[in-house]
């Protein structure tokens, strides 16, 4: 099993539900901005736009946060095998960074 489908096994049961999570965060993702939540990288997409560029999420890059949204799994369909290799991005977790919450985590 890959690490994409190990992360998807762990967090199954709060798969399309609203949670909040906490992790570290950072904007250097495969995928883009994402949250390291026990092992596994949780981007924070969005279809429209979306400003990463905010002194607050850069003074977040490295820190512990936490996020409040619906979790999502991409789960991307088997390639027939053929002549030409084809990329794709690896299947993965999210949220919907226009709908979630994100904030730092207050210190203990």
């Amino acid at each position: 099993m890959d690490a994409a489908h190990q992360c998807e096994h762990k967090f199954h049961d709060r798969i399309d539900k609203q949670v909040t999570l906490s992790g570290r965060f950072s904007l250097f993702g495969k995928l883009g901005t994402f949250v390291l939540v026990d092992g596994c990288q949780i981007y924070l997409l969005s279809d429209g736009p979306f400003d990463w560029n905010a002194d607050n999420y850069s003074r977040m890059e490295g820190q512990e946060v936490r996020v409040t949204g619906t979790l999502r799994f991409k789960d991307y369909p088997e390639l027939p095998p053929g002549p030409q290799p084809v990329g794709r991005a690896p299947d993965h977790l999210y949220f919907d960074a226009r709908t979630s919450t994100i904030e730092l985590n207050p210190r203990d």
